[in-house]
């Protein structure tokens, strides 16, 4: 079995950060709109009545770092990708303002397995040297040494994996990805 270099974003491909976003942008505003309703990822299509400051509010308080939960299979499997061999980074464009809190009362919370050799922040996830780059966003795959593994999200949802000139390929939940990268490591022997 080959063993792969392996990038893994955190919002909303391993964590649940968007839809958390909208209902507490909800919530704290009186609007009503649905994750599953998100066309793009740009959080201002959505809640066009809101500031830039007011959207980004709630990635700075630690209390909303808190409600943030992994999402279904992400732990169990990113778990097996580590067990199985393969090096495992988590990849994360973030905020710098948001690290410390997104951290501590989420990933190391959920994914206590982890540790901090383990975490990588840029918002330049191309410039990388890996195998495979799990994410929810297409501007993350394209152009890249890696293969893309993109997690279908609502805003990705109409989004054609084939129309890039990158190798990409779509998966629905994190044990599709890591059944994806099990038979490429089984076929690379």
């Amino acid at each position: 079995m080959k063993k792969f270099k392996i990038l893994v974003n955190m919002d909303d491909t391993i964590v649940t950060t968007v839809s958390c976003w909208v209902e507490w942008l909800n919530n704290h505003y009186g609007l009503n709109v649905k994750y599953e309703d998100l066309k793009v990822w740009e959080m201002q299509a959505a809640f066009p009545s809101l500031t830039l400051d007011q959207i980004r509010a709630p990635l700075m308080r630690e209390s909303f770092w808190m409600k943030v939960q992994p999402k279904e299979g992400a732990v169990e499997y990113l778990k097996k990708l580590i067990d199985d061999g393969h090096k495992v980074y988590i990849c994360s464009a973030s905020h710098p303002y948001t690290i410390t809190a997104k951290i501590k009362y989420c990933l190391f919370k959920h994914f206590d397995y982890l540790q901090t050799e383990q975490l990588i922040f840029t918002y330049r996830k191309q410039l990388m040297n890996a195998d495979f780059c799990i994410d929810d966003g297409i501007h993350n795959l394209v152009d890249a040494p890696y293969r893309g593994i993109l997690i279908t999200t609502p805003y990705n949802a109409s989004m054609n994996e084939k129309d890039y000139e990158s190798d990409i390929v779509r998966v629905n939940n994190f044990k599709e990805a890591y059944e994806f990268i099990r038979e490429q490591s089984n076929e690379s022997r």
